[in-house]
């Protein structure tokens, strides 16, 4: 309870952003950076004739072990494990250019370690090399490219989407229960654009079918449902949309499951699915606000990409 209540509560007071909801994926970044030398400073780190030998393996290592330092020396920077760091160093005509290169498999980028590599091979170098040459400059570091995260798996609204949030509920629909969970997803849904249709009812096996039914015949592109995956003898929302759905998509579930069990080992008592009606994509979520919100996040916007592939599929 404490941890959920700090979740809840740690975002915008000061401390290091919450990325306890972002997906893992595989993030890339290039960062350069150098330092300006004289000529024949230069000359002499060719030919390794400096004072302190090996200038460009020390330089270059440093650099490599300030990118697993990264997270102790800036305070709002995440530790995170590196999957790959490589460190180029180039003597140039007037300058000895610096290259890095850095990956992980995360929820975060390294941006920051790419251009902690370079920074911190750049203040060797101008360590090694200030006995011999006063006018050492460290140059501009800056970040060339990065890959992964949102800015790489964009997914925008597609045109006429059209969505269905299905409450299924028993206490809801009762009215002895409030809907946290269905009114939080409206909101997350109007948050990236999507207006959806909001609608309440018992989470008995026939009356879920029937509706999940009605709803694909009137070409709504997706209907997530809420509530019914429990254990509860009334919860029979899954077993509905088993019954009706022509294809399961067990990606989806894995991707909730998966999700879900890494916050919290409850999560494995959900039972919900995915699948298809004709070309309406059915998805269902818990009830429970929590279930509900971290199911969204595990899926949007990225789930858009099935909606013209399931456009496609009529055409």
């Amino acid at each position: 309870m404490i941890l959920m209540i700090w979740g809840r509560r740690g975002k915008g007071n000061g401390g290091m952003i919450n990325i306890s909801n972002k997906i893992s994926t595989l993030r890339l970044a290039k960062a350069v950076g150098s330092v300006i030398a004289s000529g024949e400073t230069l000359d002499r780190v060719k030919k390794n004739q400096t004072p302190k030998k090996d200038v460009l393996v020390v330089a270059r290592t440093a650099g490599l072990m300030a990118v697993k330092k990264t997270g102790e020396l800036i305070p709002y920077c995440h530790p995170i494990p590196i999957e790959a760091a490589e460190l180029n160093l180039k003597v140039l005509e007037e300058k000895i250019h610096i290259e890095a290169l850095v990956s992980t498999i995360g929820k975060t980028g390294v941006e920051m370690e790419a251009l902690t590599a370079c920074s911190v091979a750049a203040l060797n170098l101008y360590d090694l090399l200030k006995p011999i040459d006063k006018s050492l400059v460290i140059g501009e570091s800056q970040l060339v490219n990065k890959v992964g995260g949102k800015t790489s798996f964009h997914f925008c609204v597609p045109e006429e989407f059209k969505a269905h949030l299905l409450v299924t509920s028993q206490g809801v629909a009762l009215g002895t229960r409030e809907d946290r969970a269905g009114r939080l997803l409206t909101d997350k849904f109007k948050e990236i654009g999507v207006l959806v249709d909001y609608e309440v009812i018992a989470p008995h096996r026939e009356a879920v079918c029937q509706r999940l039914k009605q709803l694909a015949d009137s070409g709504i592109d997706m209907v997530v449902t809420v509530g019914g995956t429990g254990l509860n003898d009334y919860d029979e929302t899954v077993e509905a949309t088993r019954d009706i759905c022509s294809k399961e998509i067990p990606g989806i579930s894995h991707r909730l499951q998966e999700f879900g069990q890494s916050r919290t080992p409850v999560a494995m008592l959900s039972r919900g699915i995915a699948g298809i009606i004709d070309r309406t994509l059915v998805i269902n979520l818990p009830g429970s606000r929590r279930g509900a919100e971290e199911g969204f996040d595990a899926l949007f916007p990225y789930l858009f990409h099935s909606i013209p592939m399931l456009r496609q599929k009529k055409s």
